[in-house]
């Protein structure tokens, strides 16, 4: 998160050129939106995949992949890139949502996820 605070300094140790630096600048602020949610999805697709829940995790990264790709069409007109990666950061949320109520269902269950 410190370097979407920090992109438009580090987009200008890069760049002179105003335009690309601006590029430069939503790219990274969305790229830390997208990260912590994707750690997440691959923390938890882990201790999914080292229990018994291992199969449940094909169709949460099915659903995940058409809805980002699905958002990211239809948020790319009115958006430009940032709706692309609005769609992405949005996709990698719902997944890492999924993959909390399986886990939390197992867990309540007396389980191993």
């Amino acid at each position: 998160m410190v370097y979407a605070a920090a992109a438009p300094w580090i987009m200008a140790a890069f760049t002179a050129r105003a335009d690309v630096a601006a590029v430069g600048v939503v790219f990274l602020r969305w790229l830390a939106l997208y990260l912590v949610p994707t750690s997440v999805v691959i923390g938890l697709s882990g201790v999914l995949a080292s229990g018994r829940g291992g199969r449940r995790l094909l169709p949460v990264t099915i659903v995940g992949t058409v809805l980002a790709v699905v958002l990211a069409h239809l948020l790319s007109g009115p958006f430009g890139l940032a709706g692309v990666w609005a769609a992405m950061a949005s996709s990698a949320a719902l997944q890492c949502a999924a993959l909390l109520v399986l886990l939390g269902g197992a867990v309540s269950a007396g389980r191993r996820p």
